[in-house]
């Protein structure tokens, strides 16, 4: 089965949103609080108190933001009744983000119970292997739980980091 998907195509308008600009040198010396049990000495600390001695300036803008697009292409093919393969290709529009290689077997451990050990690279990173669990509820409902950059678990001092992704999923 081959598949193609695209995901989180579009934009974020943004309306009334708080930005701040400040343009300056900024030397922090701390505040003189002559009684720490007395409230009324540390003076105004809030927000906009603050602000206004940095210079900076508070203003209301409209902005258009575009969610990271990810196009994908991927190939399921059934060897027998117990075992599939997978291949995923993708690409996320974002800076950094390399090509996405991904490539699984998938086993049923039981009627309705997936276990899907697999490898991929690019991405954000090199290389990475992932597990990943899935149940699937009646026909058209399944969910999924992947674990990747299990080798972080091993060796953290050499890895950066791992994830996890939940999904939740129905066929039409």
């Amino acid at each position: 089965m081959l598949t193609a998907e695209v995901r989180d195509l579009g934009f974020v308008n943004w309306k009334n949103m708080d930005t701040y600009i400040g343009d300056k040198t900024y030397r922090y010396n701390g505040y003189n609080i002559s009684d720490i049990l007395q409230p009324n000495n540390i003076g105004d600390t809030s927000p906009d108190k603050v602000f206004v001695d940095m210079d900076i300036e508070k203003q209301h803008v409209k902005r258009r933001t575009a969610l990271p697009t990810k196009v994908q292409l991927g190939l399921l093919q059934k060897i027998n009744q117990n075992l599939a393969l997978k291949a995923d290709a993708s690409y996320m529009f974002l800076p950094s983000y390399k090509p996405y290689l991904k490539a699984a077997a998938i086993f049923s451990a039981a009627n309705s119970f997936y276990f899907a050990p697999g490898i991929a690279v690019g991405g954000f990173g090199k290389i990475n292997s992932q597990i990943g669990l899935v149940v699937t509820l009646g026909h058209s409902w399944s969910v999924q739980l992947n674990v990747m950059a299990l080798e972080y678990l091993l060796a953290r001092k050499t890895y950066s980091g791992h994830g996890v992704d939940l999904f939740l999923a129905k066929l039409f």
